[in-house]
């Protein structure tokens, strides 16, 4: 139930939609048929009074059950939108070790060596050899495993 807030909520609002739709109804025609056979007039109008206030109350409920589903469908939204934003910035972040980024240096007074970076398969961060100081993580067994 917590891990999907939001479908349980779209699907507490269509529960209480339909048991709105099909209690609410039969309710009032109850009322309708009791006060018909009521042979006091007072209880015989409240009676009415019941079944007309259930019958306005219908379309009220429809309105109040279809702003919860709405809120329930954002919430699921905005799931979806943060798995796909965070599958974005993990395609974008993520650089696979095989594949060096070589650069260059064009000063005079340094030689043009190329300068290796790796990103780290395990921490993520980005390292210059096969040994990630960060998490100590050795690129070079992964070469030799395969």
């Amino acid at each position: 139930m917590l891990n999907n807030v939001g479908e349980s909520i779209k699907n507490y609002a269509k529960i209480i939609l339909i048991i709105i739709l099909v209690i609410f109804p039969i309710a009032a025609l109850i009322m309708f048929v009791i006060s018909s056979n009521t042979y006091s007039h007072s209880d015989s109008e409240l009676l009415i009074i019941i079944g007309v206030i259930l019958l306005v109350l219908i379309p009220i409920n429809a309105i109040i059950c279809t702003l919860i589903y709405g809120f329930g469908e954002l919430i699921c939204n905005s799931d979806e939108a943060k798995k796909s934003l965070k599958r974005i910035e993990m395609e974008k972040t993520t650089v696979p070790y095989a594949k060096a980024i070589t650069t260059k240096t064009n000063k005079p007074e340094e030689k043009n060596t190329p300068v290796h970076k790796w990103m780290c398969t395990k921490c993520g961060r980005m390292i210059e050899n096969s040994l990630c100081p960060y998490c100590g993580y050795n690129h070079d067994d992964d070469e030799s495993q395969e």
